[in-house]
């Protein structure tokens, strides 16, 4: 990953970053134009061999999070974010970046549930849900959601995705 790369993903990574908190919307703006701008460069630093190493990021920042946007658990913003994150780090960056933003969306959750007063309600529901994975086994009340939305947590995961991003440039690239 080349300095300019890195100046674009910390840009586009921090405005929507911002923009996920205080209106909890990704525009499409940052994420369309850090796209184009990660592919440009990639083919720029890379030649063809670039492009492919960065679409091929974009490729699996899409594949990852698509599952959970069609579930519900994230918002297409999100998607498009760390499709972006992809396409300017580039497929090595991505496997990094997607493993941290996962580390911080579990310390987010906690923190939220925590706030809520709801950690241990919660942590035995999904204590009983994996159970009923692992075994088999139909547990009752195993669901981690519950029918009226009520345990259901909203969290601005473009924060998440945005520390996965600057984890990766700091402690890996």
């Amino acid at each position: 990953m080349v300095l300019g790369e890195k100046v674009i993903l910390v840009m586009v990574v921090v405005v929507a970053v911002y923009t996920d908190i205080k209106y909890r919307k990704i525009y499409n703006i940052s994420t369309f134009a850090g796209t184009g701008a990660g592919l440009l460069l990639s083919v720029y630093a890379g030649g063809l061999h670039g492009l492919k190493v960065n679409l091929a990021g974009l490729v699996f920042g899409l594949a990852l999070l698509m599952p959970i946007f069609y579930l519900g658990g994230v918002g297409g913003g999100d998607v498009k974010l760390l499709a972006t994150v992809g396409a300017i780090g580039g497929y090595p960056f991505i496997l990094w970046a997607s493993s941290y933003m996962a580390v911080a969306g579990v310390f987010m959750a906690i923190a939220s549930l925590l706030r809520q007063g709801r950690l241990k309600k919660s942590a035995g529901r999904i204590g009983r849900f994996i159970r009923s994975l692992l075994f088999f086994v139909s547990v009752p009340a195993a669901g981690i959601y519950l029918p009226d939305n009520e345990g259901n947590i909203s969290l601005p995961y473009g924060a998440a995705i945005g520390l996965g991003a600057l984890a990766a440039i700091f402690l890996r690239f």
